[in-house]
């Protein structure tokens, strides 16, 4: 993620961000959401790859997103509806 992305994500309660990687804990017993960018060695776009992982630490549902607002948006959705 680039330096602009970051900033977006750390405004959002919940999150944070560490070695190019977000993640939020909402408190809703222990599962939480990984965001990475993603890289593709076919074209330029960005692209964010989201894991929804559980209290154990198993990734449960994994995601694509095009840009990090919507990584974001889905990562908090998910979060919301698996816990």
């Amino acid at each position: 993620m680039s330096t602009h992305d970051l900033k977006r994500v750390v405004d959002r309660p919940g999150w944070t961000v560490l070695d190019r990687k977000a993640t939020v804990d909402l408190g809703r017993e222990g599962w939480c959401a990984v965001i990475r960018a993603a890289a593709s060695p076919s074209t330029s776009l960005d692209r964010f790859h989201i894991a929804i992982v559980d209290s154990a630490g198993l990734a449960r549902h994994t995601h694509r997103a095009g840009n990090v607002f919507e990584a974001i948006r889905i990562a908090e959705a998910h979060i919301y509806a698996v816990a």
